[in-house]
């Protein structure tokens, strides 16, 4: 649905103020979203798999 539609993006960008991915998932996020969100300034956090996700969200939460 997103698949380059920069005003969807826009949107998305606006609505959050940080995303968090998977490692796996970071590679890909530029092909799939275009340069939306880094030009947002809102590129991704990535995230590990032996992370514990709360503790980084807190960290991303203290950056907002």
């Amino acid at each position: 649905k997103l698949n380059k539609n920069k005003k969807l993006i826009k949107k998305l960008a606006r609505k959050y103020d940080a995303f968090l991915a998977s490692d796996a998932l970071v590679r890909q996020i530029p092909r799939l979203l275009g340069p939306g969100l880094s030009k947002a300034g809102k590129f991704p956090t990535p995230v590990s798999h032996n992370e514990d996700l709360s503790n980084k969200m807190n960290d991303v939460k203290s950056t907002i």
